[in-house]
């Protein structure tokens, strides 16, 4: 059996056994911490929990997928999930009336001094807080796609979350082995998803203006800067870089990016067909299983082998 050292938060219920909230689940129950993995049927945390099993297939840890299975107990019974557990992770859909309605059903269930937190991409910490009868114990645990790979968690508090709440949170999530990067400030997006949305951005406006298609500028990010960004930041890029060659740049750049607020047609086109990627087999690219198999396989495959060299 895996062993249990956290001193502090003990038991965990993820609500939600999708995409991040199965991984999320996967990723505590690989560091020996019990958790409640809560859908809205058996027939979803079933496959929540062979998607766990798969998981660890590919990472090779066949030998310890009855251990961390032991340790996942799947809950439809939503009262049951929540009760008894130190920590509860919303990871539902990105909709915030839904989340609220969630965090306040959840609130009439466990006592104040359970911790409640929210894997939300985009909605501010104070969103949640606002309809919470004690709103210091709130704060987002925002994971990155898959979590039980890439290693970092952006905590984000609101002015109501007490410190020590975080302390707690922080001290599990580096039991885990993530890496919890603790924000000064709560903003939509926080930082990641913000830093990605600039280059999607700016990318899309590139080819409207027909500067590069979008194989081009696929081929550019992932054999140039792309590469450098797995190893080290934009300020120490810039650092090494040196600041009066990257000021020559933004003097020239800067001034001449896309700063658009409404999102392009191109993609509200996409959008409006139903051409949404992957899971509809189009999108800028065409998918089919094979493809689309082969190209999730590529990205895990790279990233183990990140983090094995970072």
């Amino acid at each position: 059996m895996l062993e249990n050292n956290c001193i502090r938060i003990k038991s965990v219920a993820v609500i939600g056994g999708g995409l991040m909230g199965h991984g999320i689940a996967q990723d505590f129950a690989t560091s020996g911490i019990p958790v409640k993995l809560w859908d809205t049927s058996e027939e979803k945390l079933t496959i929540s929990i062979e998607n766990i099993k798969k998981n660890m297939h590919f990472l090779g840890q066949n030998d310890l997928i009855d251990d961390v299975v032991e340790l996942i107990t799947p809950v439809s019974v939503f009262e049951k999930a929540v009760t008894g557990s130190e920590l509860v992770i919303e990871v539902i859909k990105e909709d915030l009336p839904t989340k609220l309605d969630l965090f306040k059903k959840i609130e009439k269930i466990v006592p104040d001094d359970i911790i409640l937190a929210s894997n939300t991409s985009t909605f501010i910490p104070s969103l949640f807080a606002d309809v919470l009868r004690a709103p210091e114990r709130m704060l987002i645990t925002h994971y990155f796609n898959p979590p039980y790979i890439v290693p970092l968690v952006e905590v984000v508090k609101s002015d109501y979350t007490s410190q020590a709440i975080v302390n707690k949170v922080v001290d599990l999530l580096k039991f885990c082995k993530k890496t919890p990067v603790v924000l000064d400030k709560e903003i939509p997006g926080f930082v990641a998803n913000r830093l990605q949305a600039a280059l999607l951005r700016e990318s899309i406006s590139l080819v409207n203006s027909g500067v590069a298609n979008y194989e081009q500028i696929d081929q550019i990010v992932r054999n140039s800067f792309g590469r450098r960004l797995s190893f080290a930041g934009p300020f120490q890029i810039s650092d090494a870089a040196g600041w009066d060659v990257i000021s020559k740049i933004a003097e020239i750049v800067w001034f001449d990016l896309d700063n658009s607020k409404k999102l392009p047609k191109s993609i509200v086109d996409l959008i409006n067909s139903g051409n949404l990627g992957v899971k509809t087999g189009v999108g800028v690219y065409d998918w089919d299983e094979k493809s689309s198999d082969d190209f999730k396989d590529m990205l895990l495959r790279g990233l183990i082998k990140i983090n094995k060299r970072i």
